[in-house]
């Protein structure tokens, strides 16, 4: 089962590492964590997560998507061309 996380700067690392936890025990499950760049994102609290793919070599047919919150940090990436682009 093909997992993504996206982070992106601002949200809330807990609303993403929650259901990374319980959707890593399903048999076969890999995870990849993604931003538009691979690299450290910076959460709403200053904890720093790693995208460990870009947008542009992340799954292609992934199974699950996950998209954690976050107040303003989450209308702000509603407005981002490409992270739009990659979730629809």
């Amino acid at each position: 089962m093909k997992i993504i996380a996206v982070l992106f700067p601002g949200m809330t690392a807990l609303d993403l590492v929650g259901p990374m936890q319980a959707l890593g025990f399903l048999p076969g499950a890999e995870i990849q964590t993604v931003w538009k760049d691979a690299g450290p994102v910076r959460s709403d609290n200053g904890l720093q997560l790693v995208a460990s793919h870009s947008f542009a070599n992340a799954f292609a047919d992934p199974d699950i998507l996950i998209i954690g919150g976050a107040a303003q940090a989450t209308l702000d990436v509603m407005k981002d061309d490409a992270a739009m682009a990659f979730f629809c």
